[in-house]
C-alpha cells in the first residue's frame, strides 16, 4: 500500500509471509554416539519441518530542501516460526538440521543524503535490530537457545556517514571522500550453546578516496580502505577445532582506473 500525497514525498506499508519446506536428515554412523549422548540424543530428528515468517514493515520517503535533500526511514517487525538450523557435530564431523524454536525481529532504517553546496555531498545510513528468541530452543537442537537470547551474527547497530568535496583540476572534475561505518558487537551463536560463544563486531573503519577526469572517458582514484587498520573480526568458527577467524580486509592502498567507451 502506498500514498503520495505530494511530489517528492511517499508513505507506504507492506506486509509479505514466506516459508522454507522442510526435508528429511540422513542417518547418522555410529561413531556420531558420543556426539549425540552428549546433547541428550539417540539419533539425529528423522526430519526438519518447514518454518515460516510474517515480515510488516511502513515506512516514508521524502525530498527535501527543495530537492538538495533526501530521507528514507522505516520500521520494520519479522515474526519467524519453527527456526531450521544445522547443528555440527564436534567429533564425528556429520552434522543434522532441526527446528529451533520461535524469533521476533524488529528496528528502525534510515539513510539521509544532502547536498549542502554544489562541491559538498553529505549522507548517513544506519540501522537498528532488536533480533531475539522468544522460546526456548529444543534441547536436542544443541544450539543452546533461551528465550530472550539475541539472535547470533546480527549486530544492533549498524552505522555509516560520508562526505564528499568536488572540485575542479584545471578543466577536469576531481572529489575527494571520506566513509565512516560502525558495527556494534554481537555473538556468533547462542550462549547456552554446546561450544562456547565468541564476540565479534564492535568496530569502526574509515576508507578514503580521491579521483578525478584525466581525460575524455577516463577517470583515475586512489583509495585507501580501511586507513587505521582496524580489526574487523566477523566470525569465529567455533564448530572447527583451530577456532579460525573470519575477518575483514586490513588496510588496502591502491589505484582505480575506468574508462568509458
Amino acid at each position: 500500500m502506498e500514498y503520495k500525497p505530494e511530489e517528492g514525498s511517499l508513505y507506504y506499508a507492506r506486509a509479505a509471509k514466506g516459508f522454507r519446506l522442510g526435508a528429511p536428515n540422513q542417518p547418522l554412523p555410529s561413531t556420531c554416539a558420543a556426539d549425540l549422548a552428549a546433547i541428550g540424543l539417540t539419533r539425529a530428528p528423522s526430519s526438519v519441518n518447514s518454518d515460516s515468517l510474517w515480515s510488516y514493515e511502513a515506512g516514508v520517503k521524502r525530498t527535501l530542501a527543495g530537492g538538495s535533500a533526501s530521507l528514507n526511514a522505516s520500521a520494520f517487525y519479522i515474526d519467524w516460526t519453527d527456526i531450521q538450523t544445522g547443528f555440527l557435530l564436534p567429533n564425528c564431523g556429520f552434522s543434522f538440521a532441526s527446528n529451533a524454536g520461535d524469533a521476533r525481529s524488529r528496528g528502525l532504517e534510515m539513510d539521509f543524503s544532502w547536498r549542502v553546496t554544489k562541491s559538498l555531498t553529505l549522507n548517513t545510513s544506519g540501522s537498528f535490530t532488536d533480533a531475539t528468541l522468544q522460546s526456548d530452543s529444543p534441547p536436542s537442537t544443541g544450539i543452546g537457545g533461551k528465550k530472550g537470547d539475541r539472535l547470533p551474527g546480527i549486530p544492533r547497530w549498524s552505522v555509516q556517514g560520508g562526505a564528499q568535496y568536488d572540485f575542479p583540476v584545471v578543466d577536469r572534475s576531481a572529489f575527494a571522500r571520506v566513509d565512516v561505518r560502525y558495527i556494534s558487537g554481537y555473538l556468533n551463536r547462542f550462549p547456552g550453546a554446546s561450544t562456547e560463544a565468541q564476540p565479534a563486531g564492535n568496530f569502526t573503519v574509515v576508507d578514503a578516496r580521491i579521483g578525478m577526469d584525466v581525460s575524455s572517458g577516463l577517470q583515475a582514484e586512489i583509495f585507501a580502505t580501511n586507513i587505521f587498520n582496524t580489526k574487523q573480526l566477523l566470525e569465529v568458527d567455533t564448530e572447527l577445532p583451530d577456532q579460525r577467524q573470519i575477518l575483514g580486509r586490513p588496510r588496502t592502498v591502491g589505484i582505480t582506473l575506468r574508462y568509458d567507451y
